[in-house]
């Protein structure tokens, strides 16, 4: 059932995107259907499409670099979270977190401590 549902729901999608293709949410859930059923290349043109229609937009951010993560291109996952960092710097700590965890996978341990987030004590 869910396969014929999301299959319902990418034939809807394209619609749309045809009728408009600025329609940034329906862009961003074709990035999502893509990214589920492991189009990740696919995906990311959904999501950067998205993007630059309207980059403010965190949950685009965030699922271009989850994308970018699944598909082992983790510098292009840093440089994604970090443009989204500068849009949204509320999500400073929770970029802080995923920035850590890319630089550790990249090998680059001083740049996994600038992003440590240290408590405050006191």
């Amino acid at each position: 059932e869910k396969i014929e549902n999301d299959s319902l729901m990418e034939h809807f999608l394209k619609f749309c995107t045809e009728k408009n293709p600025r329609d940034e949410a329906a862009l961003y859930y074709m990035g999502n259907l893509s990214m589920r059923k492991g189009e990740l290349s696919q995906a990311e043109i959904y999501f950067q499409q998205a993007l630059n229609i309207n980059p403010r937009v965190w949950e685009v951010h965030y699922n271009l670099a989850v994308c970018k993560i699944k598909s082992m291109h983790f510098a292009e996952a840093i440089e994604t979270l970090e443009s989204a960092l500068a849009i949204f710097p509320e999500k400073r700590a929770k970029v802080h977190r995923l920035l850590a965890g890319l630089y550790a996978k990249l090998g680059d341990y001083q740049k996994v401590m600038e992003y440590v987030e240290v408590p405050q004590t006191g």
